[in-house]
């Protein structure tokens, strides 16, 4: 591998040490995505993992008791596939959040 120096003024140093930060990768990976023109995303918050854990145990939860109430036929299905609607959509958003 052959390494090019790259010069850079030093605003222009530090705002790419802060945006590779902001997005969880060092300055080299981040800067391969920026010239192979990947999306860049800024990294979830900390909070996002227990966030995900959390809506997860909702998400069994719901699948549970949806199972429950089909065998004992006391809710329709338009209840059961309006909860698991509402959890798909969750689950995507959070894939939008990384």
């Amino acid at each position: 591998m052959i390494l090019h120096p790259l010069r850079l003024s030093n605003k222009d140093y530090e705002k790419l040490q802060s945006d590779s930060e902001n997005v969880g990768l060092n300055k080299s990976d981040y800067l391969r995505k920026l010239i192979n023109q990947q999306e860049v995303k800024p990294k979830p918050p900390d909070s996002y993992s227990k966030l995900a854990w959390e809506i997860h145990k909702v998400g069994v939860n719901i699948n549970q008791l949806a199972h429950k109430a089909n065998v004992a036929g006391s809710t329709s299905d338009q209840n059961i596939d309006t909860a698991i609607l509402l959890l798909k959509k969750i689950y995507r958003l959070m894939r939008e959040m990384r």
